[in-house]
């Protein structure tokens, strides 16, 4: 799994080039509206922080990232939302960007 740290700017162009062809490459949170400055795509995003009220804002960012970037929507095939705190906002944040995405809850249902 692969977050959206600042030594992903440490990986060589052909480490880059492997992780963008690679079958399954599983990244988190805020990794998708930076995926160009790390120089690869994921083909599985999972956005799990969502206990506080801004991390909606900010999982809406990296939805409205898929729905206007053609190169990251292609290459990615799921989309997981963690339904907790904030289930109504990360539901209607998907639906509105029209992002078909799987929901899940960390805790206990």
């Amino acid at each position: 799994m692969i977050g959206s740290s600042f030594s992903l700017l440490d990986l060589t162009e052909a480490e880059k080039e492997r992780l963008d062809t690679s079958p399954w490459v599983f990244t988190c949170n805020s990794f998708l509206s930076h995926w160009e400055s790390a120089g690869f795509r994921p083909t599985v995003w999972c956005f799990g922080d969502n206990h506080k009220l801004e991390l909606v804002d900010e999982a809406t960012i990296q939805l409205s990232t898929i729905a206007s970037d053609i190169l990251l929507a292609s290459r990615l095939k799921y989309v997981f939302l963690a339904i907790e705190e904030y289930e109504r906002e990360i539901r209607e944040a998907a639906a509105s960007w029209g992002i078909p995405a799987r929901f899940y809850r960390r805790g206990q249902p």
